[in-house]
């Protein structure tokens, strides 16, 4: 998938953060995925055409 700035999503970085959400927060992966599903979503830059 790719960002609004052309950057690919889901790299090493992104991982990273996601990782700290859920140990920091204590979100489940699936619950990560849908804040960003729904942040995107809400975002009218987001690139959600390829979204899985």
């Amino acid at each position: 998938m790719t960002g609004p700035n052309g950057k690919m999503i889901g790299g090493m970085a992104d991982m990273r953060i996601a990782g700290a959400w859920v140990d920091d927060l204590g979100l489940t992966p699936d619950e990560v995925v849908q804040i960003v599903s729904d942040t995107m979503a809400r975002n009218p830059d987001s690139n959600t055409s390829t979204a899985p």
